[in-house]
C-alpha cells in the first residue's frame, strides 16, 4: 500500500523506474531502515553523463497504518524542496515496492562484513513478497566530521583552527535553516556531518536529517540503537517523549565541544557522561580563538537554556580571516547574518561580498588596521558589496591603477571608520539606495573621492585630500552630506540629483595654479539645501567659483562660500559671505539675499536684498 502511494504522490520524480539507471552498487552503510550505496547515476541536465552519487534505500515496516501514509509522504516531500549550502542535496526521491528479486539483487552487489544484515533483508522480502520503500539519490560527499577529529594531530596550527571554526559555523547554519523550515534533524552526530569533497574540503554538509519518526523494518531495539541513533549525542529523555528543537541544540553543543576540544573517540563517551550527567562544566576548556565556548556548550548541553540566536551570536564571532585565502573562503561561504573578522595584515586581491546582512570588521585587540590592497592591472574594486544590509568598518583600502576602493552595488550598506588611498578611479562608489558612509578618510585618488548614485544615502564625517578630479559627486536624490572637509580637489562637490541636503562642508584650495570649483549645483539639482558651507582659497583671478548654482529652488544658509555665481531662479541666500563677488546671471529672477556680504554684487536683474552689505553694486 505505502509503496503504491509513494510512487503516485512523491513529487519531483522524473523517472519512476530510475532504479534501472543506477549502476555499480557498493555499500557505504546500513542500518535498521535500509542501506546507503555508492552508485552511478545520470546527471539531471544531461542523462548521457553519469556521475557517482549516494543512494539511500529506505525500507519501511509493514506495521505502519494506512492513515500514517499521507503524513509520511508530506514529510518526505518537504525534504525535497530544501536548499541550503550546508545541507546534503537530494537530487531524486521516489517511492517503490521492492520485490524479493530486487532486494536479493541489490544485496548481492554489496560486499559487507555483516552478512546477517544482507540476508535479513532478503528473507524479509521473500516472506512479505514485497517491501515498501523510499529511494533517495544524493550527491556523494567527502569524509565525515568524526574522521576529521580522529586524524587531527596533537599540535594545532592555524589551518586546524580555521577548520574548527568553519565546522561550527556550517553545522549551526545548516541546523538553523532546518529549524526555520520547521524541520528537526533528529539524528545530529559527527558521522552525519560531511565534508564537501574528499580530502576534508569545506564547507560542511548536514546529512540524514528530518526523517519522520518511523518504526524500523528490523524490529531489534539493539539494531535500531546501533545503526540509526547514536545515544551519545541524544538528549536524555528525548526518545520517550516528543522530540523538540532544544534536543537538536543539545546534540549541536556536544558536537561543537568535540570539534573545538578535539575529543578523541576513546575518551569521548566518558567525557560526555561526566558533562551531561555529572554536570562537570570544567571539562570544557576555554579557547582564545573561539571565545565563550564553555558558556556555549554549558548553555546548550548542561543547562539547556541557550536558544539558537544566543548560540549563533557566540559562534559568529569566531569567524576570523588571517590571510588572503581565508578571507576569500569567508566571502564565498559566509551566510546571511554572518560576520567576518580581519586582522592587521595585507589582503591583496579584488574581493566581492554577495551575502546580505554581513559585517566585516577588525578582530578586537589586534592593534593596527587590516589592509585590503587591489591587484595591479585589475579594474575591479578592491572590495565590492553587491548585497544589502552589510557593514564594513575599521579597515584600510589601498588602490592601484584603474581600481575603485569600495563599490557598493547593494542597498542599506554601511562603510564606517575606513581609510582609502592610492586609486585612479573612485574611492567609494555607491549605487544602491540608503547606503551610509561615515568617518572616512580618502586621499590621492585621480578621479572621484565619493560618487553617490542611489537615493536616500547618508555621507557624514568625511575627509578628502588630493583628489585630482571630484571630491564628491552626487547623482542621487534625497541624500544628506554633512561634516565634510575637502582639500585640493579640483571640483569639491558636484550635484546632479534633487532634494539633497548639505551641512558643515569645508573646502580648501591649497593649489594656486588651476581653476577650481567648490560646490556646483547642476540644472537637475533643484530643491537643494546647503547649511554652513565654507570655501577657502577660491579666487576669481584664477577662474574659481566657491559656489555655482544652476538649479531651481535652492537655499543656502550661514555660509562663507568665496565667489558665488547664481544662474537659475528661486534662490535664497541667508547670512552668506560671497567673498569677492556674488554674481547673478541674466534673466535670473526671484533671488533673495538676506544678511549677505561680498565685495561686490553683480546683477543684471532685480535682486531682493535685506540687511546686506556690499562695497559695490553693479550690473
Amino acid at each position: 500500500m505505502l509503496g503504491k502511494l509513494l510512487s503516485k504522490k512523491m513529487e519531483g520524480t522524473p523517472d519512476p523506474h530510475f532504479l534501472a539507471s543506477l549502476k555499480n552498487h557498493s555499500l557505504i552503510g546500513y542500518g535498521s531502515y535500509g542501506v546507503v550505496a555508492k552508485t552511478v547515476y545520470p546527471t539531471v541536465h544531461n542523462p548521457k553523463i553519469m556521475k557517482q552519487v549516494a543512494t539511500k534505500f529506505l525500507f519501511l515496516s509493514d506495521t505502519l497504518k494506512v492513515n500514517e501514509h499521507e503524513g509520511i509522504l508530506q514529510e518526505f516531500n518537504k525534504l525535497t524542496s530544501l536548499s541550503h549550502p550546508n545541507l546534503v542535496e537530494r537530487q531524486h526521491l521516489a517511492g517503490k515496492q521492492f520485490t524479493a528479486t530486487e532486494v536479493a539483487h541489490l544485496m548481492k552487489r554489496f560486499s559487507s562484513e555483516d552478512q546477517s544484515s544482507k540476508l535479513w533483508y532478503v528473507v524479509e522480502a521473500k516472506n512479505a513478497k514485497r517491501i515498501a520503500g523510499i529511494t533517495m539519490v544524493m550527491d556523494l560527499y567527502g569524509e565525515n566530521l568524526q574522521q576529521w577529529v580522529n586524524q587531527v594531530p596533537e599540535r594545532i596550527d592555524r589551518r586546524v583552527e580555521f577548520t574548527q571554526v568553519q565546522v561550527c559555523l556550517d553545522v549551526s547554519n545548516g541546523l538553523k535553516y532546518l529549524h526555520e523550515q520547521k524541520i528537526l534533524h533528529r539524528n545530529l552526530k559527527p558521522k552525519n556531518i560531511l565534508f564537501s569533497e574528499a580530502g576534508f574540503k569545506l564547507p560542511m554538509k548536514l546529512g540524514d536529517f528530518g526523517f519522520p519518526a518511523l518504526p524500523p523494518i528490523r524490529p531489534s531495539k539493539s539494531q535500531t540503537t546501533k545503526h540509526t541513533i547514536n545515544l551519545d549525542y541524544t538528549a536524555p529523555g528525548s526518545l520517550s517523549r516528543t522530540y523538540t528543537p532544544q534536543d537538536d541544540l543539545f546534540s549541536l553543543g556536544l558536537i561543537i565541544w568535540e570539534t573545538v576540544q578535539l575529543l578523541k573517540f576513546v575518551e569521548r563517551k566518558n567525557l560526555f557522561d561526566r558533562l551531561v550527567n555529572g554536570r562537570d562544566e570544567n571539562l570544557v576548556n576555554d579557547n582564545k580563538v573561539m571565545p565563550k565556548v564553555r558558556e556555549l556548550v554549558v548553555g546548550l548541553v548542561v543547562n539547556k537554556s541557550m536558544n539558537f540566536e544566543q548560540a549563533l551570536r557566540i559562534i559568529g564571532n569566531w569567524q576570523v580571516a588571517q590571510n588572503v585565502d581565508e578571507f576569500q573562503y569567508c566571502l564565498d561561504h559566509v551566510t546571511a547574518g554572518g560576520v567576518i573578522q580581519l586582522v592587521d595584515v595585507v589582503y591583496e586581491g579584488n574581493f566581492v561580498l554577495e551575502k546580505d546582512n554581513v559585517r566585516i570588521f577588525v578582530l578586537e585587540g589586534r592593534g593596527g588596521k587590516p589592509v585590503i590592497k587591489g591587484q595591479i592591472g585589475r579594474s575591479a574594486a578592491c572590495l565590492e558589496i553587491s548585497s544589502d544590509n552589510c557593514s564594513i568598518s575599521g579597515i584600510k583600502v589601498v588602490g592601484n591603477e584603474g581600481t575603485t576602493g569600495i563599490f557598493l552595488k547593494g542597498s542599506r550598506n554601511t562603510v564606517q571608520d575606513v581609510e582609502l588611498s592610492g586609486g585612479s578611479s573612485y574611492g567609494v562608489r555607491s549605487e544602491g539606495v540608503e547606503n551610509k558612509l561615515e568617518n572616512l578618510t580618502i586621499s590621492d585618488y585621480s578621479d572621484i573621492g565619493i560618487q553617490i548614485s542611489g537615493g536616500n544615502s547618508v555621507v557624514n564625517k568625511i575627509k578628502l585630500e588630493n583628489i585630482t578630479s571630484h571630491g564628491i559627486y552626487v547623482y542621487s536624490d534625497n541624500s544628506t552630506v554633512s561634516n565634510v572637509t575637502c582639500s585640493n580637489a579640483k571640483n569639491g562637490i558636484e550635484v546632479l540629483g534633487s532634494s539633497n541636503k548639505f551641512g558643515n562642508i569645508k573646502l580648501d584650495k591649497n593649489s594656486g595654479k588651476e581653476r577650481f570649483s567648490g560646490v556646483k549645483l547642476y540644472k537637475n539639482a533643484h530643491d537643494t539645501t546647503i547649511e554652513n558651507l565654507t570655501c577657502s582659497g577660491y579666487l576669481r583671478e584664477k577662474g574659481d567659483w566657491g559656489l555655482e548654482i544652476e538649479s531651481l529652488n535652492t537655499t543656502v544658509n550661514n555660509s562663507g562660500c568665496g565667489p558665488i555665481r547664481l544662474k537659475r531662479r528661486d534662490v535664497t541666500l541667508t547670512n552668506v559671505d560671497g567673498g569677492e563677488v556674488i554674481q547673478v546671471g541674466e534673466d535670473v529672477v526671484n533671488v533673495k539675499l538676506i544678511n549677505c556680504r561680498a565685495e561686490k554684487l553683480v546683477s543684471k536683474t532685480e535682486v531682493k536684498t535685506t540687511d546686506c552689505k556690499f562695497r559695490e553694486v553693479s550690473q
